[in-house]
């Protein structure tokens, strides 16, 4: 299917940004907070993910509702 395929090139997308923020932005985070500011990068990762998984199941379903319409459309 093409959402999930979508799906997965934004994930890795944001995995590389993320990366990058990492290697240059985040020794702000541990100065401020130590340990914890492990932690609190990892949640941010974790909610951006979660977005993309459930953005990519909203698209896959109305792709599927498109594609049924679609068919529904040319057999009558």
């Amino acid at each position: 299917m093409p959402t999930s395929l979508l799906a997965a090139l934004v994930f890795e997308l944001v995995k590389c940004i993320f990366i990058l923020y990492l290697h240059h932005g985040a020794e702000r985070f541990l100065t401020i907070y130590g340990s914890i500011s492990t932690l609190m990068i990892l949640f941010v990762f974790f909610y951006a993910q979660t977005h993309i998984l459930l953005l990519g199941a909203l698209l896959s379903s109305k792709w599927v509702a498109y594609l049924e319409g679609r068919r529904g459309r040319v057999a009558r």
